[in-house]
């Protein structure tokens, strides 16, 4: 078909005013694409139009962009269409989607890591999805352990005052936990192991022992007055509350409990008694064991079987003077 110089002149004009970057044919555009309306050439020329998809109704078709607003420019906006354009990219303030869930918030959107904030950083829907939670429990006296019987706070981050543990059995003072050092006799469970360390247990069962064998050797050395006070005593001084220990402070090797005077290491039970020094040496709750010293001396007997007494001396002497006196006379007489 040739063509008028009029017809001609329309179809250069027509191409001139519509620019190529748009027509459907060659603008190549893929993102968000949409059909402009139907734009008749002037003149009824389209179907004749170089580089144009001509229809059979003499219609072209255009692409164009819709832009929305990005007021926090992290390139997702939000809202409605605020303006169409035949670029691909979108303009300065604006944004080729509308899904931003918060757009005062760059760092909220659709493509943002998730964090632990109790906000919805990804767009999901929901805030801290996908992080782990855990129980905490509250450590008032911050010592590092929770409070047993605390109330735990389910959360994907440690809070203030906060620990995982809850094995402290008194929240409310930072020197008792599961860590501390127990201290004896003070009615305080300090590491929280269900009871107080006390030092009478030991000390109990040495004084039952020391009781029972005061008891035994004070029977057996003094008689059933000693042995009676000497268990009694026994038994009563171990088993005190006396937290230092068996105590021997003369060194004699009887403790305090056996020994009658621990304070003199020649005094205990079963020492040799000194006469005369007015002490109960081995404590026998007799003093010098009655002892009496000898004042007068007995006669020599033959009936004593040849036993040695105090006597036998003086009765040699006496026979040896008589002998004498009796020779003495003898030689007067001659």
């Amino acid at each position: 078909m040739t063509l008028r110089p009029i017809q001609l002149l329309a179809t250069l004009a027509l191409s001139a005013a519509l620019p190529t970057s748009v027509l459907a044919s060659t603008s190549g555009a893929t993102a968000q694409p949409s059909t402009c309306a139907t734009c008749d050439a002037p003149f009824g020329l389209a179907e004749h139009a170089p580089d144009m998809d001509a229809g059979s109704t003499g219609t072209a078709h255009f692409t164009d962009f819709d832009y929305y607003v990005d007021d926090d420019s992290d390139g997702y906006g939000t809202g409605d269409v605020a303006q169409t354009g035949t670029d691909a990219t979108a303009p300065s303030g604006y944004s080729l989607t509308n899904d931003d869930c918060d757009d005062t918030d760059e760092n909220v959107n659709p493509g943002a890591s998730e964090v632990c904030d109790g906000v919805d950083n990804n767009c999901s829907g929901t805030a801290d999805d996908g992080l782990t939670f855990v129980d905490y429990y509250p450590d008032t006296d911050g010592d590092g352990y929770g409070d047993e019987e605390g109330t735990p706070v389910n959360d994907c981050a440690m809070p203030s005052a906060y620990v995982e543990d809850n094995t402290d059995c008194d929240d409310s003072d930072a020197d008792v936990n599961p860590g501390a050092t127990e201290i004896e006799d003070d009615s305080i469970d300090q590491d929280c192991d269900g009871e107080d360390a006390t030092s009478g247990d030991d000390g109990g069962d040495g004084g039952d022992d020391g009781g029972d064998d005061g008891g035994d050797d004070g029977g057996d050395d003094g008689g059933d007055g000693g042995g009676d006070d000497g268990g009694d005593d026994g038994g009563d001084g171990g088993g005190g509350d006396d937290s230092s220990g068996p105590v021997d402070e003369d060194g004699d090797g009887f403790l305090a409990e056996e020994d009658c005077d621990d304070t003199n290491a020649q005094v205990y039970p079963g020492a040799d008694e000194i006469p005369g020094d007015g002490i109960d040496n081995d404590c026998d709750e007799t003093t010098d064991d009655e002892y009496e010293p000898i004042t007068e001396v007995e006669e020599y007997s033959e009936k004593d079987e040849g036993c040695a007494t105090a006597s036998a001396p003086l009765a040699v002497g006496a026979w040896a003077g008589l002998v004498a006196v009796g020779l003495v006379r003898r030689r007067r007489d001659d």
